[in-house]
């Protein structure tokens, strides 16, 4: 592609995240079509374009990841963008079987195993729903305990450089609760340790 095209290419896709980005989706959509027509294997725009019409076109979203499988058969992005059309399609059973495809690849997504709950749920096995949904849930549950941490150590830290050694502790340990093995809260509860003695001292 000529140097021109790949500028003019790559105009039109930020162009597109931008408009995107404001909710003017059916112009969005005009300028993902344009770069792809400029180039059919741009893989990102593919991507960008299926997921942006969910909720607006399933058909044509299901094209777009179907056509980054062709490129890359282990595209994670684009398996689940298959399940999600296919399932909201209400091809359940296929929708499945591409959701299986991507949770091999990625074990800890809470969104596969939602949508495996999902589709689970609608063709009735109920006993199967519930061990993914359960799945999915402790996931989510981990993804956000994980930045939780990150706030409770930032917390203590504050407290401590006001000398407030209570609060300071309280918070490091919520931090230590999530993960014992939190090196730098290790390392932040031994620095609230030892100013606490000096302040003693």
């Amino acid at each position: 592609m000529r140097k021109t095209n790949v500028d003019q290419m790559l105009n039109l896709f930020y162009e597109a995240r931008k408009l995107y980005s404001k909710r003017e989706k059916e112009d969005a959509k005009k300028k993902y079509s344009q770069a792809l027509d400029l180039n059919q294997n741009f893989i990102i725009a593919r991507l960008e374009r299926g997921k942006m019409n969910f909720g607006l076109d399933y058909e044509q979203a299901l094209f777009d990841f179907e056509e980054v499988l062709k490129q890359d058969p282990k595209n994670i992005k684009a398996l689940k963008g298959i399940a999600i059309s296919l399932k909201m399609k209400g091809n359940y059973e296929e929708a499945l079987y591409y959701a299986q495809k991507g949770l091999k690849k990625n074990q800890t997504s809470p969104q596969l195993n939602f949508h495996l709950a999902d589709c689970n749920k609608f063709i009735g096995k109920n006993q199967e729903a519930l061990y993914y949904i359960n799945r999915a849930i402790e996931q989510k549950k981990n993804k956000y305990e994980k930045k939780l941490k990150v706030y409770y150590q930032n917390k203590a830290e504050i407290y401590l450089g006001l000398n407030d050694f209570g609060n300071a502790k309280c918070f490091i340990e919520e931090a230590l609760k999530i993960d014992q093995n939190y090196e730098s809260a290790r390392i932040i509860e031994k620095r609230i340790d030892e100013k606490q003695l000096a302040n003693i001292s």
